[in-house]
C-alpha cells in the first residue's frame, strides 16, 4: 500500500503535467498561425492595393524574403524552443520528486 500512493500521485502529476504541456502548444501554435496568417494578409492587401510608390519589385522582395528567410528562421526557433522544453520534461525524475514532496507534506 505504501507504494501505491506514490505511484498513483506519480502518474496524475504525469498526465497534468503532459495535458498542460500540450494545452500550451497547441495554444501557442493557434498564435502564431493566427499572426502568420495576418502577416500574409496584410501583404496580400498591399499587393492588391498598389499602395507603394517602389511599385510591385519591393513588394516581390520583401514576400520573397519572408517566405524564404523569416518563416523558415521562427520555424527554426520554436523547433529548437520545443526541443530544449522536451528534453527537460524527459529529464525529469517525477517518481523522485513526487515522492520527496510526500515525504515532505506527510510528515
Amino acid at each position: 500500500m505504501p507504494r501505491l500512493v506514490p505511484l498513483l500521485s506519480g502518474l496524475a502529476l504525469a498526465t497534468a503535467i503532459t495535458y498542460k504541456v500540450g494545452n500550451d502548444l497547441q495554444k501557442d501554435q493557434s498564435e502564431i498561425k493566427n499572426r502568420l496568417n495576418s502577416a500574409k494578409n496584410t501583404l496580400e492587401r498591399a499587393v492588391a492595393e498598389e499602395q507603394y510608390s517602389r511599385g510591385p519589385s519591393y513588394l516581390t522582395d520583401s514576400q520573397k524574403y519572408v517566405s524564404d528567410r523569416l518563416v523558415p528562421s521562427v520555424k527554426d526557433s520554436w523547433n529548437s524552443q520545443i526541443m530544449n522544453a522536451s528534453q527537460s520534461l524527459v529529464k525529469v525524475d517525477i517518481g523522485s520528486k513526487v515522492k520527496q514532496l510526500w515525504d515532505t507534506y506527510t510528515k
